[in-house]
């Protein structure tokens, strides 16, 4: 490399992020997320399996390059992506 930056391509979305890169299945578990409530919970609330919200979530935090899923439904919904 020639003095050239290397990204995650992950990272790359996020920090390009102009459009809205998450699934509607992704937004809607994270605004679930946003009230602090529990997989079990949100997966009460959406009509999904108890571990559908887990699997999303973990498709999101990769996806935003975040540590959890607090963090991403916050990096969200500050990007206006809730």
């Amino acid at each position: 490399m020639n003095g050239e930056r290397v990204i995650a391509p992950g990272l790359a979305v996020v920090l390009n992020a102009g459009e809205n890169p998450l699934t509607e299945r992704e937004r809607e578990t994270l605004s679930a997320s946003t009230d602090g409530g529990t997989i079990e919970g949100i997966a009460r609330q959406l009509y999904l399996s108890e571990k559908r919200p887990g699997s999303v979530n973990r498709s999101t935090i990769k996806k935003l390059v975040i540590s959890n899923r607090v963090e991403a439904a916050k990096t969200a919904e500050r990007k206006g992506w809730l």
